[in-house]
């Protein structure tokens, strides 16, 4: 199984299971991968989606990716979003300046591939057909129960733990028991792919309109010959809602909120959507996790939705992979590329290191739910604003032009882009000395390149964290041993921030302490916090004698 996707096999008992084969499973299954914690994913479906809604992705993701070196071949061909807004008011980027990663118009589908062929290449199996039917767990980990519907068979699968990465309609979730309130806005929405001749489509059916009447329509290039189009008509219905949405449908609706027929097109697919804001009251209940849109639902407004979600899978997927055990110390040669199902993008190659112990403990697994539900219900406040802006059309008119009016101001601005980017989200600090700003923030990919002279990115890439450090007397003071996933970084010369002597950087790219003071004593409980007790790993630079450990400076 490793290497390729398996449709029809029993996998093997894996360490997490993860229920989902959309962006934010496959992400999660590709971080748990870098830790080495065996890993399979159960996909309902019978093959990949080629049905997918998103369309772009936001500055916040575009920089995630990146992370983990997996943007760059997403944006090939990938035009560049240049512009924010918030309830289609624009808002302006000029501020960011080179700092930051663009957002990009990818198509939902191509991400799934790609992060399909990586995690595949990494040696996780994804088996699609494979539906979970039930769980139990008790102390010790968790059970599902899985029908195969390719042999029409049931089995079952034992883990330490459970991830719901299963969409809306999660089936983790109600196994779990977990309530998932919320609101849906009256409305009706279609989106889906129109083959057409991109060159000769009007301008009111190409980038983001909204309509005299409050409706919203979207028409964003999604392949060649290609037209995503999505429409959303206030205190409208279906007429059939279970009925699968045709040609006359889709062009109906963007002929009331563009005002144009669209003619000498072909519908690829369609299908329906609706403005849900939904929160899980949750987002664990003992060795089960949930995670993207089984955790949290809203409209997807400028790709803030799918941003949250792979957040969810990055945050969650460094903590298990710490508590689990491993470290992968293989590399990923070749390109990862191509099709799903075979092997792809190489072959997995053993280097020294191998697997150790994670050695963090569970309570760290908790830190889960405590950063990533406040950023989910900020967003779910922040994109039910959006809507209550742009309906009914007639009475929020003049909230909308003195909203447009005091977002020039640079200070709501920017608050109002740190919001729809995903830049604001700072998760909070374990104590305030912090003169700096930075601990909870993601590192930017300018703070990146400059940190330990570019050495701090090549950590993360390998999902790793690292501790910047200025000179071989701060480490000695600091009197410890270190923990496995974290390279030791001389600082080379360059500061990250003024007064900050050491930076400990996360896996996902967040500060988790800095010294302002030169009390490096200081760091051993953040490390213990976010890594764990100390066990250098073979190979590693926590090892003694080995490149950048304390014994050999």
């Amino acid at each position: 199984m490793s290497g390729t996707v398996d449709t029809t096999n029993t996998p093997d008992d894996p360490q997490v299971i993860v229920v989902g084969a959309g962006p934010t499973g496959l992400l999660l299954a590709c971080e748990l991968a870098l830790s080495g914690v065996r890993t399979a994913v159960l996909e309902r479906a019978p093959e990949p989606r080629r049905a997918s809604p998103g369309i772009a992705i936001n500055i916040s993701t575009a920089e995630l990716l990146a992370l983990r070196g997996l943007l760059d071949p997403l944006r090939e061909h990938s035009p560049v979003v240049p512009a924010a807004h918030f309830s289609m008011i624009p808002l302006e980027l000029a501020h960011l300046g080179g700092d930051h990663e663009n957002g990009y118009l990818i198509a939902q589908a191509r991400i799934e591939r790609s992060l399909a062929a990586r995690a595949s290449a990494l040696g996780v199996p994804i088996h699609y057909g494979h539906a979970l039917t039930g769980l139990t767990q008790d102390g010790t980990g968790v059970r599902a129960h899985v029908h195969d519907a390719g042999e029409d068979r049931a089995y079952t699968l034992a883990a330490d733990y459970l991830v719901g990465a299963d969409g809306p309609r999660s089936t983790v979730r109600e196994l779990a028991g977990i309530a998932f309130p919320g609101t849906e806005t009256p409305s009706y929405g279609l989106v889906g792919d129109v083959r057409a001749d991109l060159r000769s489509l009007p301008p009111q059916v190409v980038g983001p309109k909204r309509h005299p009447s409050g409706g919203v329509y979207i028409g964003a290039p999604a392949g060649p010959g290609l037209l995503r189009v999505m429409t959303v008509e206030f205190d409208r219905a279906a007429a059939d809602p279970a009925a699968p949405v045709g040609t006359d449908e889709l062009l109906a609706s963007v002929e009331r909120v563009t005002g144009v027929r669209l003619t000498g097109i072909d519908v690829d697919w369609a299908v329906r959507h609706a403005l849900s804001a939904r929160l899980a009251d949750d987002l664990r209940r003992g060795r089960v996790f949930l995670a993207g849109d089984a955790a949290h639902v809203f409209p997807a407004f400028g790709g803030e939705r799918l941003n949250t979600s792979l957040e969810d899978a990055v945050n969650l997927g460094w903590k298990l992979g710490a508590v689990l055990g491993g470290v992968f110390s293989g590399t990923v040669s070749g390109t990862v590329s191509g099709t799903v199902g075979g092997a792809v993008g190489g072959a997995v190659g053993g280097a020294a290191g191998g697997t150790v112990g994670g050695g963090a403990p569970d309570a760290l697994l908790d830190t889960y739910a405590q950063e990533r539900r406040p950023v989910a219900a900020e967003a779910v406040t922040g994109t039910q604003a959006q809507v209550a802006l742009g309906h009914p059309a007639e009475s929020v008119a003049p909230l909308r032009e003195i909203f447009a009016r005091l977002v020039r101001a640079p200070q709501a601005n920017r608050y109002l882009v740190d919001m729809v980017t995903g830049l604001g989200v700072r998760y909070p600090a374990a104590d305030d000395d912090d003169p700096t700003g930075l601990v909870g923030v993601r590192l930017s990919p300018a703070q990146l390149k400059i940190l330990g002279d570019g050495a701090v990115a090549g950590a993360l890439r390998r999902g790793r964290g690292a501790l910047v450090y200025p000179d071989a007397d701060w480490l000695a003071r600091l009197g410890t041993a270190f923990p496995p996933r974290l390279d030791l970084v001389p600082a080379g010369g360059t500061g990250l921030a003024a007064g900050a002597a050491a930076v400990l950087v996360r896996p996902d790219g967040r500060v988790a302490a800095v010294d302002s003071g030169g009390a490096p004593e200081r760091f051993a409980s953040a490390l213990r916090t976010w890594f764990g007790d100390p066990a250098p790993e073979p190979g590693s630079p926590s090892s003694p004698g080995s490149p950048g450990s304390p014994s050999s400076l």
